[in-house]
């Protein structure tokens, strides 16, 4: 497949916010590391696309934190 090249200009902090999940998840390269949280992105829009609910669950206390990634339409009728 062929391959393009994305350079990413961030601050100190989040490079190293990045480095960190990187090794927290066993992830070997950074290749590895954006194309799973791409997967994990593209997969949380469709859910929510598809009028599914993001959630992290506690069960020891039965809450959840709903997560939003796509903002709500100004247009209700209107398919972003």
């Amino acid at each position: 497949m062929p391959k393009t090249i994305i350079s990413l200009e961030l601050n100190m902090e989040h490079a190293a916010k990045i480095d960190e999940l990187q090794a927290q998840c066993g992830l070997a390269t950074k290749e590895e590391m954006w194309s799973t949280a791409l997967t994990v992105y593209r997969w949380m829009v469709t859910e929510e696309r598809a009028g599914r609910v993001i959630a992290s669950i506690d069960p020891a206390n039965s809450t959840y934190r709903e997560f939003k990634i796509i903002p709500p339409s100004p247009d209700p009728g209107k398919d972003r």
